[in-house]
């Protein structure tokens, strides 16, 4: 009997070894079984973070460092680490998932499925063009219905879609960050799908302008104006607090690059925890300040959960 039951674990270790080996990431150097449960054995590239690494395995960030607590110093190029993984629900032959990784465009992910951006847009009922590390794309099957926005007392209401930002929110609406975070009370980047974000008053459009459009003149030379083309900037380091600010509830920031008055987006890489700031100053260039990225205000340090003198963090904000 204890033969036979030492023969029957010996054959289910292997089957799940087996199908984690199937199932497992093609992009994770390989998998590990330990007391039953999956593990990825995932390389860190260079500049990846462990947000990305638990976007790209539907893990939490938390559950890696349990299992890795090397990580709580930092990554580095090369570095091996365990990830928790479930293996995913096969979908049909006919639709793929894809997983957005750094440096791809929707543009790019369309080009290697050879289908249209636009499709892409349509399967996933996306509102615009802006994707995410770690982000799902279905590709293939039925289109989704791109949701209608809510009118309300005069104001226009947004419903959050499934993997949609607040960024990708402004950019679709054109409004600002700081609107968005001072219209809804948010304290915080976290979206929930379903959840109803104020995304300004409701368009009233001059029909005496559409139906009596303003004559040019055919000797009137029209000047085009100059446009200034925003990018997403993304950069991870380290950060700290401003010495003296006390807990007196604003939520500032000092950055190397960012203009005076960018609202920045900082994200706790430990926690996922977040939470905009308002560049008011250049981050000085002195020996106390070397591999700090931005500092932040106490009350903004201590949203985002750090309680060591510094944390590593992804800042995002739009710039030129």
């Amino acid at each position: 009997m204890r033969n036979l039951l030492f023969i029957f674990g010996v054959i289910l270790i292997t089957s799940l070894q087996g199908a984690a080996r199937n199932e497992a990431p093609a992009d994770s150097v390989g998998i590990e079984t330990i007391n039953g449960k999956i593990y990825v054995i995932h390389e860190v590239e260079e500049g990846e973070t462990l947000y990305a690494i638990a976007a790209r395995y539907g893990a939490s960030m938390n559950a890696i460092a349990r299992v890795s607590p090397e990580v709580k110093s930092g990554l580095h190029s090369g570095m091996r680490i365990l990830v928790p993984y479930k293996p995913k629900a096969k979908t049909p032959d006919s639709v793929f998932v894809h997983t957005v990784k750094q440096g791809e465009t929707l543009y790019s992910i369309s080009r290697l499925y050879k289908v249209s951006y636009q499709q892409i847009m349509k399967w996933n009922a996306m509102p615009s063009t802006d994707i995410e590390v770690g982000q799902q794309l279905t590709i293939g099957g039925e289109e989704k219905p791109k949701p209608e926005d809510i009118k309300r007392d005069g104001l226009l209401v947004h419903v959050v879609q499934p993997g949609e930002g607040l960024f990708a929110v402004s950019r679709l609406h054109r409004v600002s960050l700081d609107s968005l975070v001072a219209w809804n009370h948010l304290e915080s980047t976290a979206l929930s799908v379903g959840q109803e974000l104020i995304v300004g008053p409701i368009p009233v459009i001059d029909e005496t302008e559409i139906i009596h459009p303003p004559r040019v003149e055919e000797d009137t030379v029209m000047t085009p104006q100059p446009v200034r083309e925003m990018h997403k900037i993304i950069k991870s380091g380290l950060a700290a607090m401003i010495e003296g600010t006390g807990d007196n509830g604003t939520y500032l920031g000092l950055h190397r690059t960012a203009p005076t008055g960018t609202i920045v987006m900082v994200k706790n890489e430990m926690n996922d925890q977040a939470v905009f700031v308002r560049i008011v100053g250049k981050l000085p260039d002195t020996g106390v300040n070397d591999k700090v990225i931005i500092r932040l205000s106490e009350a903004a340090y201590k949203t985002i959960g750090a309680i060591d003198p510094k944390v590593r963090v992804v800042v995002s904000y739009f710039g030129e």
